[in-house]
Formats: C-alpha cells, sequence, structure tokens
C-alpha cells in the first residue's frame, strides 16, 4: 500500500498517509486532498532513497583482513587501481556500488546473496 506525504493548508504540518490508490484518488479534487477531519492538504512528493543507498560508505567483514595487513591491502588495491581505506579493525571502507565491485573483483570475492550488479 502507498505511502503519501502532505502538508496540511494554514498550518503546514506534514503527513504521512498510508491507503489504496483509489481512495487517495477518490479523495483528491483538484490538485487537493480532502483529509477525514475536514482540513485540506497538498500532495509533497518527496524524493524516496532507492535500494541501500542510504548505506554508503559501507565497511565489509566479508572482505576484511587482519588489521596488520590493512597497510599492504590498501597499497595493493591503489596499485590496481581500486583505491580502498581500511578500518583500523581491518575492514575496507566502500564509497559506492561501483567500488565495492571493483575490489571484490580484484580480491576475487563473490556475493553469492548479492543483487544484480553485484559481484
Amino acid at each position: 500500500m502507498p505511502t503519501y506525504t502532505f502538508i496540511v493548508e494554514g498550518t503546514g504540518e506534514k503527513l504521512d498517509l498510508s491507503m489504496p490508490i483509489e481512495e487517495y484518488e477518490r479523495r483528491t479534487v483538484d490538485d487537493v486532498f480532502h483529509l477525514e477531519d475536514g482540513r485540506k492538504a497538498r500532495r509533497l512528493y518527496v524524493p524516496q532513497k532507492r535500494g541501500r543507498c542510504s548505506t554508503w560508505p559501507m565497511l565489509s567483514d566479508g572482505a576484511a583482513v587482519h588489521p596488520s595487513q590493512a597497510k599492504g591491502a590498501s597499497e595493493h588495491a591503489r596499485a590496481h587501481g581500486v583505491p580502498t581505506e581500511f578500518s583500523r579493525d581491518g575492514r575496507p571502507v566502500f564509497t559506492g556500488p561501483d567500488h565495492r565491485k571493483n575490489y571484490c573483483r580484484l580480491i576475487g570475492l563473490r556475493d553469492r546473496n548479492g543483487g544484480y550488479g553485484d559481484p
């Protein structure tokens, strides 16, 4: 069921309401949504986050190395065109999906639970 975001006219109050599309269409007249208590509101179009985009930067446990090997792993990645920083505990810090994909390919790691485009 879709969730709609509204701004109440007069007060500026923000409301998130979940309802079937048919109900939204029935209660909307001339781009004005009529609330159950008689107030009127306008729909606020808020960009939605896609997938797991909000998880970047990502620290990976599966691609981690021993903390004593982090400097060498970072130098190896940089030498092969995939500059990668490591946390103090040896986990690589991926800045985005392409960075993760390229680094995992470099070290021969495959994510068998990944989605389309994942290594």
